[in-house]
């Protein structure tokens, strides 16, 4: 529903991003990892209990940012 959307989106950003990718999460929402995959579904980086991630090193592109919280996994494209 529309509330639950509401209650439990992230924010992401810069976008595009350079050198560091940010997130911030709701209402105190703790986010377990942060994992960069390209449209293949190959991981490219992966980090555990962070609110940022160091894109630098990764090849300027479109790729899928998976956000996993302990009870949910978000899913957006960058």
């Amino acid at each position: 529903t529309d509330e639950y959307n509401e209650k439990s989106s992230f924010t992401v950003w810069p976008n595009p991003a350079n050198q560091q990718l940010f997130v911030s999460s709701p209402n105190g929402i703790t986010v377990k990892s942060l994992e960069i995959l390209s449209f293949s579904g190959t991981i490219l980086k992966s980090c555990i209990n962070v609110s940022s991630l160091s894109v630098d090193e990764i090849v300027p592109g479109t790729y899928i940012l998976r956000i996993n919280r302990t009870d949910h996994v978000k899913v957006m494209i960058r």
